[in-house]
């Protein structure tokens, strides 16, 4: 008996549906992964500039390393307390947040809780004292729910006022954690 020579045409289609099918789904997640972080991205890249990440980190600092205490309310709000540099007890400090200050055009800074919840449920909802941009800044600002792997109990957030070049300002913001 004579074997002939199967017809493998289908089996190579199979094959290759496969293939392709396994490739699109890799892609698919991959997209799917990848878009949320260049959203993210974007999103530091508006609000998180250089300079407003620098002093953020130098506000931190002078909040930490100082005798500064910080208040758990301020009148009717235990959510946060606006810093000033007058309450720095060394005046070389005072001097130095002051500086830093007007060098970067920054407006307010605001300590919270580390749990942002608080701070963003009522900066959203209130009307007062807070300016449009930080709404919409801690509105993106993760929640941080869990606590701080290095044991911080505080935020800072840095509102600076920036100019564009053109003659016109705009806002820009950053954070940092503060362990005290």
């Amino acid at each position: 008996m004579k074997k002939g020579k199967l017809n493998n045409n289908g089996f190579v289609l199979v094959e290759t549906l496969i293939v392709t099918v396994f490739v699109m789904t890799i892609f698919a997640v991959l997209y799917n992964n990848f878009t949320p972080i260049m959203g993210e991205y974007e999103k530091r890249e508006f609000y998180d500039d250089i300079d407003g990440k620098y002093a953020a980190y130098w506000f931190k600092i002078l909040i930490e390393k100082d005798d500064y205490s910080i208040p758990t309310t301020v009148g009717s709000s235990p959510w946060y307390t606006e810093f000033q540099c007058g309450n720095l007890v060394d005046g070389v400090k005072q001097n130095l947040c002051n500086e830093l200050s007007g060098r970067l055009g920054v407006q307010k800074i605001y300590i919270t809780q580390y749990n942002l919840s608080n701070f963003k449920n009522n900066t959203l909802t209130s009307s007062g004292s807070f300016s449009g941009g930080i709404h919409r800044y801690v509105g993106y600002l993760p929640d941080f729910t869990l606590e701080s792997l290095n044991d911080a109990k505080y935020r800072v957030i840095v509102e600076f006022e920036r100019s564009d070049g053109a003659g016109g300002n705009y806002m820009a913001y950053s954070t940092f954690e503060v362990i005290k």
